[in-house]
């Protein structure tokens, strides 16, 4: 896995409301993780196990794998697809402060609920920041197939975009390990009705 290297693990941590995404990065078993429940990333550590109750991700290593040819992850093409971030508007939203979400106001002269005038009806306004996960182009990436194993582009994306020279190296069902330069990771994959050997 080469000599340690200084890994933004942020960037694999979840925003919450998962029991499988943390919001920052914890230590356990000689092992620094971050995950957002789809992404699991490591790398060595010699701090002691972060206090608390935090999940035994070792085990995720130690299943069965299937050696592959170690496979570049790359950046994929943008598809034809929307960003499900952005909904295409190539924008960050925030919801809407006037109806709080809801995407209707109360009418202060009739008293009736009415089409929020602020958002349109959608709950949610765009602000003039760039989207984080499509970068401003409103297309989705697309899905890439590692041996059996369909992968959601935008994960690769964030793997290839924050980790030095990362490579798949093993695939079993659901997952994909990968290793980089200073640690390794795994990525669950998109379920599919051919899936395995």
């Amino acid at each position: 896995m080469g000599e340690s290297v200084a890994i933004a693990l942020e960037a694999f941590c979840g925003e919450g409301g998962s029991r499988h995404a943390f919001t920052k990065p914890f230590v356990r078993g000689g092992w620094r993780n971050a995950t957002d429940g789809r992404i699991l990333v490591r790398v060595p550590s010699n701090e002691p196990d972060t206090e608390g109750k935090w999940p035994k991700m070792g085990e995720l290593f130690l299943r069965k794998w299937n050696r592959i040819n170690a496979v570049a992850l790359v950046v994929p093409g943008r598809g034809t697809e929307e960003c499900r971030d952005c909904y295409g508007t190539r924008f960050i939203h925030i919801e809407c402060c006037d109806c709080e979400g809801s995407g209707s106001c109360e009418c202060n002269d009739c008293g009736d609920r009415h089409k929020c005038a602020a958002c349109r009806g959608r709950g949610v306004v765009r602000t003039g920041r760039d989207c984080r996960v499509c970068q401003g182009t409103g297309k989705e990436y697309q899905d890439v197939k590692i041996g059996w194993l369909n992968c959601t582009g935008r994960h690769i994306a964030r793997i290839a975009q924050n980790l030095p020279n990362p490579r798949a190296v093993e695939i079993s069902s659901g997952a994909v390990r990968f290793e980089f330069d200073g640690g390794e990771g795994l990525l669950r994959g998109i379920a599919n009705e051919d899936e395995g050997p």
